[in-house]
């Protein structure tokens, strides 16, 4: 029944989260990355001020929280006839003001499932208001718990637009910080407050750019980016509609209405930035894996156990960065004659992973360096150092001369001497005459000549070293 149900259009009627986002643990099982999206959300109802309750029913749908058991919280007919209504007239050419006639369930089931989060047609409108009827019914006949869920739900969700700097933003909270940077925190703890004359301007302040987003949703994108003055102006006249009513204090309406709407301007620093090499490199190999890019997989609802050590990883990371300091330099000897100045201190850069051998793999346990930057040098970089390139070098060598060897060695003398090599590839060349010369064509042999090959010592020998050739 739930195949077809789906197959139809419909949208599955499980329990969703209201916030999801990645999350990675150590092998302690620990938590080192948690991004939750949205951020700031009400965690229950007991949470909400009644002020910002009561704003969003007065806006949206009064009859929400009726005390009746079984009201359905989908539809409200009378909006919806006007909605209707709207619609015809403008199909055969009337002048007539358009009306909306989603609720808060059916605006929900929208912005989350529908295509684009748009309403394009009849049948979408159809499909969004059965799959809102089967969620609110899921558990029974009894509504009251599911239309306080819509309303947590809808406070928390609800599109506001991108901020710069932010990206998309879903829900009160993270709408107060990102287009207001108010804290979320601090504005229900102001609301859930008495009102004084040492608080009063700022509950005034809060509550005006909470009101503000409750009716930017309509038009996100145009209220909050460039019609700021029409949402002012739509916010005095909602404030006053509050007031008389009695939904909220005579003294909050007076300090919301003296109160105005300043825009945060500048571009907010990502709430997901971590310079932690190691996380950083589980999140690129998950996003390469899955074919993402960061901003997308942190706000997928993934958890990932990683091999990782947080608390080593934290130390060694620590104590890399320590060693730029003079004090720590010359505590462990790093500065001296032939060593290290102070001045240079800063210029080093250390990495250092570390791997456990275990029965089945060896796991990673610290991936780190000293850089306090996105960049990783042990994911992103190629060192050839002196010494520490040589047995790279070596390895290379032998197993060219390896592959080599295979293609050469079942041809004969005849046809040895008819292959054109290079005159530049001096190691294909040493392996055809080693051939030529030789009946004992034993690969171990062979690979032991070759590290007796003698090189020439003349001062106008030309090699290779990455690009310059150098006498």
């Amino acid at each position: 029944m739930l195949m077809d149900y789906t197959e139809k259009g419909f949208f599955p009627p499980y329990h969703e989260k209201a916030q999801s986002g990645l999350l990675i643990r150590d092998c302690r099982a620990m938590t080192v990355f948690d991004f939750s999206y949205p951020k700031r959300v009400y965690q229950d109802q007991d949470t909400i001020p009644q002020q910002v309750m009561s704003t969003l029913l007065f806006i949206e749908n009064r009859e929400m929280l009726s005390p009746e058991t079984n009201y359905n919280p989908v539809v409200d007919w009378p909006r919806f006839v006007l909605a209707a209504t709207s619609q015809v007239a403008e199909l055969v050419g009337v002048d007539m003001s358009k009306a909306g006639g989603s609720t808060l369930a059916t605006q929900i089931e929208k912005f989350r499932h529908s295509n684009h989060g748009l309403t394009l047609s009849i049948k979408d409108k159809l499909l969004q208001i059965g799959s809102a009827i089967v969620r609110v019914y899921q558990q029974g006949e009894n509504t009251i718990n599911a239309r306080q869920r819509i309303v947590q739900d809808y406070l928390n969700t609800v599109p506001l637009s991108s901020a710069p700097g932010f990206g998309e933003v879903h829900g009160i909270g993270d709408g107060l910080w990102a287009w207001f940077k108010t804290d979320f925190a601090q504005a229900n703890q102001l609301l859930l407050s008495r009102h004084t004359p040492q608080n009063g301007a700022q509950r005034g302040k809060v509550f005006r750019e909470i009101v503000a987003l409750m009716i930017a949703q309509r038009r996100p994108s145009y209220y909050l980016l460039q019609g700021h003055d029409d949402l002012e102006s739509l916010v005095d006249s909602y404030l006053r509609l509050l007031g008389r009513d009695s939904l909220i204090e005579t003294q909050l309406m007076v300090a919301a209405l003296e109160s105005s709407l300043t825009f945060n301007t500048t571009k907010l620093a990502a709430t997901n930035q971590t310079h932690d090499k190691g996380i950083n490199a589980v999140r690129i190999r998950t996003a390469g894996m899955l074919d993402l890019n960061l901003y997308d997989l942190d706000r997928y609802d993934l958890a990932i156990n990683s091999t990782f050590h947080g608390d080593l990883q934290q130390k060694v990371s620590d104590y890399l960065r320590s060693l730029a300091h003079v004090n720590s330099a010359e505590r462990i000897g790093l500065l001296g004659e032939r060593l290290l100045s102070a001045q240079q201190l800063d210029k080093v850069l250390y990495s250092f992973t570390l791997y456990e051998s275990t029965d089945s793999a060896n796991r990673v346990r610290i991936q780190t360096d000293s850089i306090d930057q996105p960049f990783d040098i042990n994911e992103g970089s190629k060192l050839e150092l002196g010494s520490t390139a040589k047995l790279r070098v070596l390895a290379t060598y032998l197993d060219i001369i390896a592959e080599l060897q295979q293609r050469f060695s079942a041809m004969t003398v005849a046809d040895l001497r008819q292959v054109d090599v290079e005159r530049k590839d001096h190691i294909t060349r040493w392996v055809v005459d080693y051939l030529i010369t030789t009946r004992d064509r034993n690969l171990t042999r062979m690979l032991d000549a070759a590290l007796q090959r003698e090189y020439s010592a003349s001062p106008d020998e030309r090699f290779f070293t990455g690009g310059l050739a150098c006498v």
